[in-house]
C-alpha cells in the first residue's frame, strides 16, 4: 500500500468522522515526517562501505578499524611449511668455516705465496692484520672468502706456504631458516600485490592512509627478509677460512764467554754515550735557571765585598 492511497483512505475516514481540519493537517504531516526519516536512515545505510579481505595465509585487514598494534604476521600453517620442505628435500644450504695454524720460516714469503694462492682459487680477504715487527715473533691472520665448490682444493694447497699445526672444521645448516625466509617472502609479495589492490579501490582518505601504513610495514619486511636471504646464500656460496702464519727466530739460548763479553763491553759503552747525552740534554733544559742563579751568587758576593771595605 502506498503513501498516497493510505493519505486518500485516512482522508475518506476522517470525513466520515467529521474531525476539525487543523487536526487532519496535523496528523498528515506527523506521517510525512516519519516516511522522510525512515527513507533517509535507509539510504545512510546503504551507503557505509568497509573494505576487506581474506588471503589463503592469516592475513586480514580492515582499513576503518585496524591499527599499528592490530597488524602482524603470523607464521604460515605446517601444510605450506611442508609443501616448501618436500620441494627441497634434497637441496641443503650448508655453510662451511674451517681454521688453519701454520708456521713458516720466511713469513714475508709465505705472504705473499699465500695471496698467489687466494688469487688462484678466486677468494678474498675480509680481515687481515700483520705484525712484522716483532723482535722474537712475526705472525698474520686472515680472514678470507673461498668458493665452496673450489675450498677443498685450497686447503689441500696450503703446505706449500709453511707447516700446518693445527686445524678446525665445522658446518652450519640453514637450509630451515632458508625456507622458512622464502616461505615468509612469498606470503609478503602476496600481501603487498593485495594491499595494491586495495589501494586502488580506495575511496576515502583515511582508507588511503591506512593503506600506505600497511604497505609501509609490509615492504620493509619483504627488504629485510630479502637481505637475509642474500647473506644466507652469500655464506653457502663462499666459504670462511681463518689463517694464522707465524714464524718463530731462533735466538741463542747459551752464548759462549766471548760472546758474553762482548755484549756487556758494548751494553756499557752504550750506557756511557746515554748518561752523556742526557747529561747535557738537562744542562740544555735547565740553563735560564743556572744563569739566572750565577748571576744571584755574584750579586750577593759583590754586596759583602763592599760591607768588608
Amino acid at each position: 500500500m502506498t503513501i498516497m492511497t493510505y493519505l486518500y483512505k485516512f482522508r475518506n475516514k476522517n470525513s466520515k468522522m467529521k474531525l476539525p481540519r487543523r487536526c487532519i493537517m496535523k496528523k498528515l504531516f506527523t506521517i510525512l515526517i516519519i516516511s522522510l526519516s525512515t527513507l533517509f536512515l535507509l539510504s545512510g545505510c546503504s551507503s557505509k562501505k568497509t573494505i576487506t579481505y581474506e588471503e589463503p595465509y592469516p592475513y586480514v585487514y580492515d582499513v576503518n578499524t585496524a591499527s599499528k598494534e592490530e597488524y602482524r604476521y603470523e607464521s604460515f600453517d605446517t601444510n605450506t611449511k611442508t609443501a616448501m620442505s618436500s620441494t627441497q628435500e634434497d637441496y641443503r644450504k650448508i655453510s662451511k668455516n674451517h681454521t688453519i695454524y701454520l708456521e713458516a720460516e720466511k713469513i714475508d714469503e709465505s705472504i705473499h705465496i699465500f695471496k698467489q694462492l687466494l688469487e688462484k682459487h678466486k677468494g678474498y680477504i675480509t680481515y687481515s692484520e700483520e705484525n712484522l715487527s716483532e723482535k722474537t715473533k712475526k705472525s698474520a691472520n686472515f680472514t678470507v672468502k673461498v668458493p665452496s665448490k673450489g675450498v677443498d682444493l685450497f686447503l689441500e694447497e696450503l703446505p706449500t706456504i709453511g707447516t700446518i699445526i693445527s686445524k678446525y672444521s665445522n658446518t652450519t645448516d640453514l637450509t630451515e631458516s632458508y625456507n622458512d625466509n622464502n616461505a615468509r617472502l612469498k606470503s609478503l609479495l602476496k600481501q603487498e600485490e593485495r594491499l595494491l589492490e586495495l589501494y586502488e579501490k580506495a575511496e576515502t582518505i583515511a582508507d588511503i592512509i591506512t593503506i600506505e601504513e600497511k604497505l609501509t610495514y609490509v615492504r620493509s619486511d619483504i627488504e629485510y627478509i630479502q637481505s637475509s636471504i642474500k647473506n644466507m646464500d652469500l655464506l653457502v656460496e663462499y666459504s670462511t677460512v681463518d689463517i694464522n702464519i707465524s714464524s718463530e727466530i731462533q735466538i741463542i739460548k747459551n752464548p759462549s764467554f766471548g760472546n758474553q763479553l762482548k755484549t756487556a763491553f758494548i751494553e756499557s759503552f752504550n750506557g756511557f754515550i746515554n748518561f752523556i747525552q742526557d747529561g747535557i740534554i738537562w744542562i740544555v733544559l735547565k740553563l735560564p735557571y743556572i744563569i739566572l742563579l750565577a748571576i744571584a751568587i755574584f750579586i750577593v758576593r759583590m754586596i759583602a765585598k763592599k760591607k768588608k771595605k
